[in-house]
């Protein structure tokens, strides 16, 4: 079982946040490093 979490609602996350977020929690589901995401591109 994946168990994730959304970013707390008292403040608007950006896209960026979100990314990191999102992948700070997978890689500590699967025990590997985070990946890196440039939403600028």
């Amino acid at each position: 079982m994946i168990k994730l979490t959304g970013l707390p609602p008292d403040h608007k996350p950006t896209a960026q946040q979100q990314l990191d977020e999102f992948s700070r929690q997978i890689a500590r589901q699967f025990h590997t490093a985070p990946a890196r995401y440039d939403e600028s591109k």
